[in-house]
């Protein structure tokens, strides 16, 4: 019968031990199961804050460039301003001319170069002494050459 315990005895020490065993399998099996979800959450967290960072950063990119463009626009308002300033002037100054060349029979408005050599309209179109007597334009009348300066043409060459 001594033996029938010692038998049972160790049976029953095994199946403790076993048991040990399985136990300390779960508790493994758990931990390693509740470390790879926090591993796991860990690495959901750093995706969500790097997203929220790269959307900021976009957020922070459209606002740079919105003010750029609007500093683009002001600067293009401003430069239009002034063009259509200069614009403006030259358009006087090219009315006051008008009004101070001479004036054929035909109405066209004449130009005579600085050498008193030719004769042009105010559209470019060469006037001939058989249509005009060159003597008749004043010395203060504006000159072609001068006309070509305010349109900002070189005077040697052709205004076409």
């Amino acid at each position: 019968m001594s033996q029938l315990g010692e038998h049972f005895g160790s049976d029953d020490r095994s199946r403790h031990s076993e048991w040990l065993q399985h136990q300390q399998w779960f508790i493994k099996a758990r931990r390693d199961h509740e470390r790879k979800e926090e591993a796991a959450d860990n690495l959901q967290d750093d995706i969500l804050a790097l997203a929220a960072e790269v959307i900021l950063a976009t957020e922070i990119q459209i606002e740079e460039f919105k003010v750029k463009l609007d500093a683009y626009d002001e600067a293009t308002i401003i430069a239009l301003m002034e063009n259509q300033e200069q614009l403006d002037a030259i358009n006087a100054q090219l009315l006051s001319m008008l009004e101070r060349a001479y004036v054929m029979d035909d109405g066209r408005r004449v130009f005579k170069t600085e050498d008193g050599t030719q004769v042009f309209d105010e559209f470019a179109n060469e006037v001939t002494c058989d249509e005009l007597d060159f003597d008749l334009i004043s010395p203060d009348s504006p000159t072609w050459e001068q006309r070509l300066e305010l349109l900002g043409k070189p005077s040697h060459l052709t205004w076409r």
